[in-house]
């Protein structure tokens, strides 16, 4: 009634605020004619700084005047106590390629984790390396980063950096300020990777707001064993793996010695990723010319001291990171490749074909295709449909059509000379990879 203020008063741990900038213990509101002046009005409510951790419950914020009944409005609150941005390992492999000096025989090194405490809602900068216990909490670390992105290709970086475009990667936090997602580091030659040492994973991240200078160091608990290729049955040796699968593109596969439990053995991204590893040449062989670029291809390191063997294989999704498929060898032979204990090195390349392992019904096995110049030849030996796709290198499509007949089928092409990768798939979700070279 009439004129005055309203006095709106905090309880003894809140303050408010009219503008959400100066915090007071009570404010005035001033009213006219029996309305309050400048409304809409917003009163802004938070704890009290310093405060112990605990709940602060059933406080009330009460208002007066105008000869208007007193009006309350209870407030709950909790004091966490210091919440520092953490990280949590979720999926740290115990192996990773390395060798200090000339290091020629690179590989993706895959990893899940789970960044909390940031902010909410905000979009990170990240670099991803790696480090050992005796670098400062602050050192940036070693190795080449491959950037996973979850809306388009992946990147890499030889020079990280959170000012150049392409240099760093960024990830969206939820409301609570968590992130969970993939990170992959590339070792060189830098003497962190030296056989026997142990590395761990350590991520940077700027200021959540297009900063360009490291705010936060985080590293993983978990560390990974350096091994380097070698042909003897020698725990700091390891042999070449690679697989031939229908699984899903920059989906991950995780390779176990003993069913699910513990840490994976290795873990690595499924071509075709985005990254031409083909014109790298810091990279094997068998994964230049066997994997890059070949839908449901990959490849890592596994221990030649193994006496189990890979026997579980895990594909696991892009985005959340959970099981889309599994495969498994009890006795860790796949087919006619044994993973136990094995000596091969870059000699002999272990070789798993999780198609045939796991087609069964799958007319895919029963087609073949070679290019000529103008022309992509199949032989089909089945009437079920079948999708035909022609991708580059970098994993752009070039050519999509459905294949229906049985026999010989000729598709005509007007692409230019290079190397492709035919994709063939089903509706069974089984799907075969092949490399032509169109000359």
């Amino acid at each position: 009634e009439g004129s005055g203020n309203i006095t709106v008063t905090a309880p003894a741990n809140y303050e408010i605020s009219s503008d959400d900038n100066t915090f007071e213990s009570a404010l005035d509101f001033a009213f006219a004619d029996g309305v309050i002046t400048g409304q809409p009005v917003t009163v802004y409510v938070r704890l009290k700084a310093d405060l112990p951790a605990g709940t602060y419950d059933a406080e009330t914020i009460a208002h007066n005047g105008g000869a208007a009944d007193e009006v309350f409005v209870t407030l709950n609150g909790e004091v966490l106590g210091d919440q520092l941005p953490a990280i949590t390992d979720e999926i740290v492999p115990q192996y990773i390629q390395g060798v200090n000096g000339s290091n020629n025989n690179r590989l993706p090194y895959a990893y899940w984790v789970t960044l909390s405490n940031l902010l909410p809602d905000a979009t990170y900068r990240y670099i991803n390396q790696a480090v050992i216990a005796t670098d400062d909490p602050t050192t940036n670390g070693a190795g080449n980063v491959i950037f996973v992105n979850t809306s388009g290709n992946f990147y890499r970086s030889t020079s990280p950096s959170f000012s150049t475009d392409g240099s760093y990667g960024t990830f969206t936090t939820d409301g609570q300020g968590s992130y969970s997602g993939w990170f992959i580091t590339e070792a060189t030659g830098n003497d962190r990777f030296t056989p026997g040492n142990e590395v761990f994973m350590r991520i940077r991240l700027n200021d959540g707001n297009e900063g360009t200078v490291t705010e936060t160091y985080l590293t993983t608990t978990n560390s990974a064993t350096v091994i380097n290729f070698g042909t003897e049955n020698d725990p700091l040796q390891g042999t070449a793996i690679r697989a031939i699968s229908g699984d899903l593109p920059k989906s991950f596969a995780l390779l176990y010695d003993n069913s699910r439990e513990g840490q994976p053995i290795a873990a690595t991204s499924i071509e075709t990723t985005g990254v031409d590893f083909t014109s790298i040449s810091q990279y094997p062989s068998f994964y230049k010319d066997e994997v890059s670029g070949i839908d449901g291809s990959w490849g890592t390191i596994i221990p030649n001291v193994n006496d189990n063997g890979i026997q579980l294989i895990e594909v696991r999704d892009l985005i959340d990171g959970s099981i889309l498929k599994t495969y498994e060898a009890a006795n860790g032979v796949w087919g006619t490749t044994s993973t136990v204990n094995p000596v091969g090195g870059l000699d002999e390349i272990l070789v798993i074909d999780l198609i045939e392992i796991g087609l069964d019904e799958s007319g895919i096995a029963a087609v073949s295709v070679y290019a000529t110049a103008n022309q992509f030849v199949i032989e089909k030996m089945n009437t079920e449909r079948l999708t035909f796709e022609v991708y580059n290198l970098v994993g752009q499509p070039m050519l999509k059509t459905e294949l229906n007949e049985m026999g010989r089928q000729q598709i005509s092409h007007q692409l230019s000379a290079g190397v492709y990768i035919i994709r063939f798939s089903d509706n069974k979700a089984f799907a075969k990879a092949v490399k032509v070279i169109i000359r």
